[in-house]
């Protein structure tokens, strides 16, 4: 259960001290979050997204098209505005948790990939703009092609986390690895996050012709000091699971071909 509470950017110290305050008399369960116009925002940008990225505070970010939530605010702000601002969002090299800024990304990057829309999203969509987002797509590609490329990477972190399948299927004899912590945003962990939303990526497009192993990401605790090993089990990706289960059982010979076939299905499903 979600209780709002109005607010501007940055939130003025007298209405932090009652979230706080608030915030500590919610029951397990409860969550508040702080709903905020872009145009009642003082911080524009990626001054912005670092601003929501260091406060400990769930910012509901209100764009229009926002059902119950424009109406509450005098001159609320364009589905142009988000698309400017998603820009920065997916360039950040932190973390900025806003609900509405993972779902269009998400959405951006599924259309990128010619995913069948219909299956994660249904008629959730009707508030964006299709032409808008195609123009957008096309002016910033490369972004989205290096999201796009890392969620259907996951494969082979999945394959990397288990060091009897990498004997048997060593990825870094395949696939060429991108040490660069910022080869992708970390707000890419907001996707990873969703529900189901790997395992839609991963089961429901074309091939990815282009797939890495990806050194910081993959092993390092960048995503606010946790791995990406706990973001896929927290959010119990079917898939990620399915690997484990089956990696954990290697216990015959069969057990270890099996292994062995999965990991290269996997692999062939997103690299061919």
């Amino acid at each position: 259960m979600k209780q709002l509470f109005d607010s501007v950017i940055p939130i003025p110290f007298d209405q932090l001290t009652e979230i706080f305050e608030l915030e500590a008399e919610l029951e397990d369960g409860e969550k508040l979050s702080v709903g905020v116009s872009y145009n009642e925002c003082e911080f524009k940008g990626k001054k912005l997204l670092y601003y929501i990225a260091n406060i400990e505070v769930d910012i509901d970010l209100a764009f229009s098209g926002v059902a119950g939530r424009d109406d509450s605010f005098e001159n609320p702000p364009t589905f142009q505005d988000a698309l400017d601002l998603l820009v920065d969002y997916m360039s950040l090299d932190r973390i900025s948790d806003i609900n509405y800024l993972n779902n269009l990304a998400s959405y951006v990057v599924a259309t990128y990939g010619k995913h069948d829309l219909s299956v994660y999203y249904g008629g959730g969509d009707k508030e964006y703009n299709k032409e808008l987002i195609a123009v957008w797509i096309e002016e910033n590609k490369e972004v989205v092609h290096k999201w796009h490329t890392f969620l259907h990477s996951l494969p082979i972190f999945m394959i990397e986390s288990h060091s009897d399948v990498k004997k048997i299927f060593p990825p870094d004899e395949v696939y060429k690895e991108i040490d660069d912590v910022n080869y992708v945003s970390l707000n890419v962990i907001n996707l990873v996050k969703k529900p189901g939303f790997v395992d839609y990526i991963l089961g429901s497009s074309e091939p990815c012709k282009e797939i890495f192993i990806f050194k910081e990401q993959f092993k390092e605790p960048i995503y606010n000091g946790k791995n990406l090993y706990h973001y896929l089990m927290e959010v119990e990706s079917e898939i990620f699971a399915a690997c484990i289960s089956l990696f954990n059982n290697q216990t015959t010979l069969d057990d270890v071909i099996m292994a062995e076939k999965a990991a290269n299905d996997a692999a062939a499903k997103v690299g061919s």
